[in-house]
């Protein structure tokens, strides 16, 4: 296993750690651990192929899963399986800190195409929608978003949503991605 993560900055200023691919785990899962700015925000998407589980470390996020908004905070988790539309951003007045898992391994590839070196490159943003259009995610506008609720900690380990029909529109929204 490698001494230390290999460090990209992905569009926003988000500094992402790799700690884990599928080399180290059978291409079982990766792991990653980001730390997106306040204010920060990611439009509407899902992943064909990978489900997703983040883990709050430090931060307020709020994350919409399929017209569902859940409010964590630090200590919390929430799993995202694969095909459901979701968002996020960073609530909060400062970064945040998640580790990130996604199942099977293969995202890791586009965390390390789309992703810069040092956050002084500017990433172009065709490049990163092309690349992550390649590796499965499809962005989706126009989604519908409830009030704003806060989701008990015993619910975000709930039953898994069931995906939205499919969007013909696979780019709409990542303008939106800060």
């Amino acid at each position: 296993m490698d001494a230390q993560p290999q460090t990209v900055w992905m569009p926003g200023g988000v500094r992402t750690e790799i700690h884990l691919t599928g080399d180290h785990t059978a291409d079982e899962f990766c792991l990653l651990i980001d730390e997106p700015p306040a204010g920060w925000s990611l439009p509407a998407h899902r992943h064909r192929g990978e489900t997703e589980t983040i883990h709050v470390i430090d931060g307020e996020f709020e994350i919409d899963i399929d017209g569902r908004q859940v409010s964590l905070a630090s200590g919390q988790s929430i799993h995202i399986p694969a095909g459901v539309i979701h968002s996020g951003r960073n609530g909060g007045e400062r970064p945040g800190r998640r580790p990130l898992m996604f199942s099977p391994a293969g995202m890791k590839r586009f965390f390390m195409e789309a992703g810069a070196a040092t956050p002084e490159v500017e990433i172009d943003r065709a490049q990163a929608l092309a690349c992550a259009l390649r590796y499965g995610w499809e962005f989706v506008a126009g989604e519908s978003r409830p009030p704003r609720v806060a989701v008990p900690r015993a619910d975000l380990a709930g039953e898994p949503v069931a995906p939205k029909r499919q969007n013909p529109h696979n780019h709409a929204g990542f303008e939106r991605w800060s």
